[in-house]
C-alpha cells in the first residue's frame, strides 16, 4: 500500500516540475513524505553508488561544500537560508537517487514530466489570452514574459520555464528514437511542439533560443549518421526548423547576434560579471561563504562605476562565478565535474544518451547566464533530472500510450492557445504589435528602461 502511495506521487511529482512554485513546492513536500514511509518499509541496507548514479553524487557533494562554508562564512544563517530555501529541490532530489527512490520507471516519470508540462504551458497561454482580451492594452511581450508582477504572475522567470519546455522537447526525442510514440499520440506531441515553438517566440530569453536552435542541429547530424531511410527529408525539415527558429525569434535574439558581429554587444551582465570577478580575485581560494558575497557585489557594482546594475542590486547571474564565490575553486570545480559527469552518463548509458547529451549541453550554457542552483525553479528542474537519470530503465520498447480524454482535452486546448496567438498577432498591427519595438522601440515600450529587458 504504501509502495503504491510512493509510486503514484512520484508521478505527480514529475507532472508538477513546471507549475507554480506554491503548487510544485507543496507536492515536493508530500512527495518527501511518502519517500520516507517507502523507504521504512524497504530494508536499512544502502545502495551501491551506480553509474547511473553519478551526477546525483557530484550534486550532493557540492552542496555539502556549500553547507561546509558556513565554517568561515560571515553570516551563517545566509548558508542554510540559501540551501533549505531556493536551493532545496538540488539537495534533496539527488540525495533520494542516492538512497534509491524505487522501481520507478524511467520513461514514465519522463512522459508524466512532459504531460505536466505541457498543461503548464496550454494554461500560461490561455490565462495570458483572457487578460489580453479583456484588458485590451497589454503587450505580449512585455506583460506576458518581461513584467509578469503586473499582468502574469504565474511563473518568476521566463528563462527557468523555457527550461522545462527544453527539456521535455529533448524528452520527445528520446521517446522518438527509441520508437515509444504510438502513432494515435503523434497529435499530441505534435501540438506540444507547435505551441513550444510559440512560447520560444514570444518568451525571449536568448539562451533557450540558441539552445535548441544547437539541440535541432545535432538530432539532425544524429539522423543522418544513423542513415535511416529517410535521412534526407529529415535534414530538409530539421534545416526548415533551424531556419525557422533563427529567423523568427524576436528580435532581442537575433538584435544580440547582430551587435556581436558590429563589436556593439550590450548587456548588464558584462558590468555584473566585471564586479563578480573583482571580488572573486579578493577570495579565489575558499569564497565567501555561499550567498556571503550578495551584499559585497552591489557595494562593488557602485566602486565600478556600474550604476544601473547597483540601482537594480542584480544577482552574479552565472552558476560558474557564483559556485566560485559561494566556496571557491572547490565550489567552481564540483559544478564543472557535475556537467562532465552527465556527459560521461550519456557515453556510457547508450540507451539515454540522446537526452543526457542535450540536457548536459542545455546546462552548460544555462550556467553561463544563470545562476541556477540558486534559485528554486532552475534547482527544481535540475535536481529532477538528476533524480530522473538514476532510475532503471522500463520494459525494452514499451509504448507510453496517453489516457485518451486527457489527450483530447490538452490537444483542443491547444488549438484554442495557438487560435488565440493568431488572433492577438493579427488584432495588433500597430506599433504595438508584438514584433515591433521588442528591445524598446514602439510606442508600446516608451519608457521602458534597457535594463528591464535583463529579465
Amino acid at each position: 500500500m504504501v509502495e503504491k502511495v510512493y509510486k503514484r506521487a512520484s508521478y505527480v511529482l514529475a507532472f508538477s516540475i513546471a507549475f507554480p512554485q506554491k503548487v510544485s513546492s507543496l507536492i515536493l513536500l508530500l512527495w518527501f513524505i511518502t519517500f520516507l514511509l517507502y523507504k521504512g518499509t524497504q530494508s536499512r541496507k544502502l545502495e551501491r553508488l551506480e553509474e547511473k548514479k553519478l551526477p546525483a553524487a557530484f550534486a550532493v557533494g557540492y552542496s555539502v561544500v556549500l553547507l561546509l562554508t558556513a565554517v568561515y562564512a560571515k553570516d551563517p544563517y545566509l548558508v542554510f537560508d540559501q540551501l533549505f530555501t531556493s536551493s532545496l529541490p538540488f539537495l534533496v532530489l539527488p540525495l533520494c537517487a542516492l538512497c534509491g527512490v524505487g522501481d520507478l520507471k524511467f520513461e514514465k516519470m519522463l512522459k508524466f514530466f512532459v504531460i505536466g508540462t505541457f498543461c503548464s504551458l496550454v494554461y500560461m497561454f490561455l490565462f495570458f489570452f483572457w487578460q489580453f482580451f479583456v484588458n485590451g492594452n497589454v503587450l505580449l511581450h512585455r506583460d506576458l514574459f518581461r513584467e509578469q508582477t503586473l499582468v502574469f504572475s504565474y511563473f518568476t522567470h521566463r528563462t527557468y520555464f523555457g527550461v522545462n519546455i527544453a527539456l521535455s522537447l529533448f524528452a520527445i526525442l528520446h521517446f522518438y528514437r527509441k520508437k515509444l510514440i504510438e502513432r494515435k499520440d503523434y497529435l499530441f506531441y505534435v501540438s506540444f511542439i507547435v505551441l513550444s515553438f510559440l512560447f520560444i517566440i514570444v518568451n525571449n530569453s536568448r539562451i533557450i533560443t540558441f539552445v535548441l536552435i544547437l539541440s535541432a542541429g545535432i538530432f539532425v547530424l544524429l539522423q543522418i549518421r544513423q542513415g535511416s531511410k529517410f535521412y534526407m527529408l529529415k535534414v530538409i525539415s530539421g534545416g526548415i526548423i533551424v531556419a525557422c527558429l533563427f529567423f523568427f525569434v524576436p528580435s532581442r535574439f537575433s538584435n544580440s547576434i547582430e551587435s556581436l558581429f558590429d563589436n556593439k554587444f550590450d548587456d548588464p551582465r558584462l558590468e555584473i560579471w566585471d564586479s563578480a570577478m573583482h571580488l572573486v580575485e579578493e577570495e579565489p581560494v575558499f569564497g565567501y561563504g555561499c550567498a556571503n558575497w550578495q551584499k559585497e557585489l552591489v557595494d562593488r557594482y557602485k566602486v565600478d562605476g556600474h550604476d544601473s546594475c547597483y540601482l537594480f542590486q542584480f544577482g552574479v547571474h552565472s552558476q560558474y562565478i557564483g559556485a566560485w564565490l559561494d566556496a571557491g575553486v572547490v565550489g567552481l570545480a564540483f559544478v564543472i565535474a557535475l556537467l562532465l559527469s552527465i556527459f560521461w552518463y550519456s557515453k556510457k548509458i547508450k540507451d539515454r544518451r540522446l537526452l543526457a547529451f542535450l540536457t548536459a549541453i542545455l546546462f552548460v550554457f544555462l550556467f553561463v547566464v544563470e545562476a541556477s542552483i540558486g534559485r528554486y525553479y532552475g534547482a527544481l528542474s535540475m535536481g529532477f533530472m538528476l533524480m530522473l537519470l538514476s532510475l532503471k530503465d522500463g520494459v525494452e520498447n514499451e509504448k507510453l500510450p496517453i489516457e485518451p480524454r486527457a489527450k483530447c482535452v490538452c490537444v483542443a486546448l491547444a488549438c484554442v492557445a495557438i487560435i488565440s496567438y493568431v488572433s492577438c498577432v493579427f488584432e495588433f498591427k500597430s506599433d504595438t504589435t508584438p514584433y515591433g519595438g521588442c528591445n524598446g522601440g514602439g510606442n508600446g515600450y516608451i519608457g521602458v528602461n534597457y535594463y528591464s529587458n535583463f529579465y
